[in-house]
């Protein structure tokens, strides 16, 4: 199946949602084909379902564990060494994150890696493009 990056960094979505994006970012978003909104609008019947992403530990390059593949700030990671850190407790971690709460209240975990993400492949299959050529 054809597959295009329709978002970036989490914290770039909701910045945008909140209305505080840079205008450098704002320029980035005006060419993406499926804006946040549309994105945001599709996931909303999915957003009560787990995240994928929770069960599957994300490890960086240093060893460190971020808090999942949408988020890129160290800042946010869950632990600094994942073998310092009980699968379980990387788990609690990414479930207790105020950064995986808000993603989740607001269904984006669905436009990264679930049910809304295949729809939103469907729609730039069949009609989005055919623009682009």
């Amino acid at each position: 199946m054809f597959r295009l990056f329709l978002s970036y960094a989490l914290r770039k979505n909701l910045e945008y949602l909140k209305g505080t994006l840079s205008a450098q970012d704002q320029a980035l978003v005006s060419l993406m084909l499926i804006q946040p909104e549309e994105q945001l609008q599709l996931a909303q019947p999915y957003k009560q379902e787990d995240c994928l992403l929770w069960e599957r530990p994300i490890i960086n390059f240093d060893g460190s564990a971020g808090l999942c593949c949408a988020v890129y700030d160290y800042q946010y990671n869950i632990a600094d060494n994942f073998l310092d850190v009980s699968h379980t407790e990387l788990d609690a971690r990414k479930k207790t994150h105020q950064m995986c709460k808000i993603c989740m209240n607001k269904g984006l975990h669905q436009v990264a890696v679930g049910a809304a993400r295949s729809e939103l492949d469907i729609i730039i299959q069949n009609s989005k493009v055919e623009k682009i050529g």
